[in-house]
């Protein structure tokens, strides 16, 4: 809102496209091909020269790509400041935002250059391959020497059933927590979220602004407000209160 709109536009465009490349570089799913590109086309992000620039840092090469694009806008900030477009405290705000967003997005990689070790892994593999045949071998067991007279096999049939399925479950589970920005139907929508933040932030860039009221138009919708009433109401029984000569001795001072 500070900025001239096609300086505004240029910024928001290089900002979204740090985003969209931070996930680019994050993910081997989402590749420049299948994600990248056609999303450049389809909200015109990049022009052909930085386009290049960026073909040449690469753009599945982890997080080099949308740094170099934040240092644009950061550049980019400076120079509107020297050409007093917008002022010291402006310039500080927006550079802040960015080192934010920067930030946050190295989280992301940090989180992604930290696996689960291979230890744990195979600990898991262990316990499941240990653990679930034990189980079934102890309740079969338990079961052939039980009273067969209450359905003891239709028990230890469901409780096998949900042993395997807690065990297996939990493996599943960690494996899709490992790599969060995959394909399956579980993982983050990186897709939501980048498509969702170009469309917001050119709806910001598009919208108009009203010519202000005037002094008549404002004292008419004032006068359809619904009235407030007294200024400084108070309950009837403080209301009631009458003043209370105070003991001073002086009867012109009193309290409440």
């Amino acid at each position: 809102s500070h900025l001239p709109q096609y300086k505004a536009m240029r910024m928001v465009r290089w900002l979204n496209t740090a985003f969209l490349l931070a996930f680019v570089g994050l993910s081997k799913v989402y590749e420049e091909d299948n994600f990248f590109l056609p999303l450049v086309e389809m909200y015109q992000l990049l022009t052909p020269s930085e386009l290049e620039r960026v073909h040449t840092i690469g753009v599945d090469t982890h997080g080099l790509a949308y740094r170099e694009v934040l240092s644009w806008v950061v550049r980019d900030i400076g120079t509107l400041q020297k050409q007093k477009i917008i002022s010291d405290k402006i310039e500080d705000a927006m550079w802040k935002e960015v080192v934010k967003l920067r930030e946050n997005l190295e989280v992301i990689f940090d989180m992604d250059d930290q696996p689960i070790p291979f230890v744990y892994v195979h600990l898991i593999y262990l316990i499941s391959t240990v653990y679930l045949p034990l189980m079934a071998y102890t309740l079969a067991y338990n079961v052939s020497v039980a009273d067969q007279s209450h359905g003891v096999e239709v028990i230890g049939v469901m409780c096998l059933f949900l042993a395997c399925l807690f065990v297996l479950g939990l493996r599943d589970l960690g494996f899709i927590l490992q790599d969060p920005f995959g394909e399956d139907l579980q993982d983050l929508s990186v897709m939501h979220y980048v498509t969702y933040t170009i469309q917001m932030s050119r709806r910001i860039l598009e919208g108009e602004t009203r010519p202000p009221p005037s002094e008549e138009e404002e004292m008419a919708l004032e006068s359809r407000r619904p009235a407030l009433g007294s200024g400084y109401k108070c309950s009837p029984a403080v209301a009631s209160t009458a003043a209370i000569p105070a003991a001073t001795g002086d009867n012109n001072v009193y309290k409440v």
